[in-house]
């Protein structure tokens, strides 16, 4: 095969319910600048497209023949044909939900993160990501600089919501123990700047978390320093032209930080939003398959007796005694930690509506 020339565009295919369909085309030049060796960079890419599961094979080939000749992965040229990917580790296609970025807007990325950055709350999404990253991922970590002009942003967007984070875990069959249920947990967010904000939130860059099953330190081209290359890191990639303020800032396959411990960054969320982007730069959209995310609620917590009352009083109010049969204690003063009547229909109207919960959870406080 001869070598690829800038023009060339050769496409990735996938079987889709019987037939060989594209489903990404890229320019052979635009795809060098992502990794050292392009087949094995858009090999990754179509290992996470068929499955994001773990030990999640394939192979790609120059036609649909499974035992056909493998590709050279080791190769800086890539030859402009056409590629089949083949999965040789029986995972079934769970296929990407594009649709995930969609609300990806300035707004529904910092929702909570946008209110004060000199004092959120203690809890808050914005400080539970500061306390981790302690200064955006692109900028040396030093304890006395300030963190002004830079937002927690989280991955998937918040207006997604809680149910849809465990609806995408289920589709994508993550792991119990790997999986992030809180749309607003820290693992979920990222400390950027205000000019890399911008562009990540277009879905003009995204990150890629480096070591992972396939691509090492050694196949790329990294700009800027690497202290320690033993440990998990981030580059960043630009799928689209960007502003010189953020070239500057986050050149192709500038090294970033992926803080380490229990509140790091899900490996699998950055693997995912990863895959997603590059589908919405390069792919070829009318072949996709169908893709639906079903929404998982908050599992429901037994009701306490005085609740499930509430709750039969408010399905069949009937049932309740007449108001002058019924009989009134002496008033007494709450308890603290007793709730009230008002806050018990909060709760039994939060089963089905996550904002409400969230809501309660601050009504004590404002009432007082």
């Amino acid at each position: 095969m001869s070598d690829a020339t800038p023009d060339a565009t050769p496409s990735l295919f996938f079987l889709i319910h019987g037939q060989w369909k594209p489903v990404m085309k890229i320019h052979c030049a635009v795809q060098g600048c992502f990794c050292k060796y392009p087949l094995l960079w858009l090999l990754f890419v179509a290992t996470r497209i068929w499955s994001m599961k773990p030990g999640c094979r394939g192979v790609l080939c120059d036609d649909n023949d499974p035992n056909g000749p493998a590709v050279d992965y080791s190769s800086e040229h890539l030859p402009p044909s056409d590629y089949y990917f083949h999965c040789i580790s029986g995972h079934h296609l769970q296929f990407p939900d594009t649709s995930v970025l969609d609300d990806r807007s300035p707004s529904a990325a910092s929702f909570s993160s946008s209110s004060s950055f000199l004092n959120p709350r203690p809890n808050s999404f914005q400080r539970l990501v500061q306390i981790r990253d302690q200064n955006g991922v692109l900028f040396d970590v030093e304890p006395d600089d300030p963190l002004e002009g830079m937002e927690a942003c989280h991955l998937v967007p918040r207006i997604k919501t809680s149910d849809y984070m465990r609806g995408l875990n289920a589709h994508l069959g993550i792991p119990e123990k790997e999986r992030v249920d809180n749309i607003d947990s820290p693992r979920n967010g990222i400390l950027l700047s205000a000019t890399i904000r911008a562009v990540w939130t277009s879905g003009s860059i995204a990150f890629l978390s480096i070591p992972n099953e396939l691509l090492q330190p050694e196949h790329f081209t990294l700009t800027g320093h690497l202290s320690n290359p033993s440990l998990p890191f981030l580059v960043t990639h630009q799928f689209n032209r960007i502003n010189s303020g953020a070239n500057l800032e986050a050149p192709n396959n500038a090294v970033a930080r992926h803080v380490q411990g229990p509140k790091s960054v899900a490996a699998y969320l950055l693997d995912y939003l990863y895959i997603v982007a590059v589908l919405k730069a390069f792919g070829i959209e009318h072949n996709y398959p169908d893709v639906n995310v079903t929404l998982v609620p908050n599992p429901q917590r037994e009701l306490s007796d005085n609740e499930k009352a509430a709750a039969e009083e408010v399905k069949d109010p009937s049932s309740a005694p007449p108001r002058s049969q019924r009989t009134s204690a002496p008033h007494q003063p709450q308890q603290a930690g007793q709730q009230t009547t008002w806050e018990k229909f909060c709760i039994l109207g939060a089963r089905t509506n996550p904002a409400l919960q969230q809501w309660r959870q601050n009504v004590a406080t404002a009432t007082k």
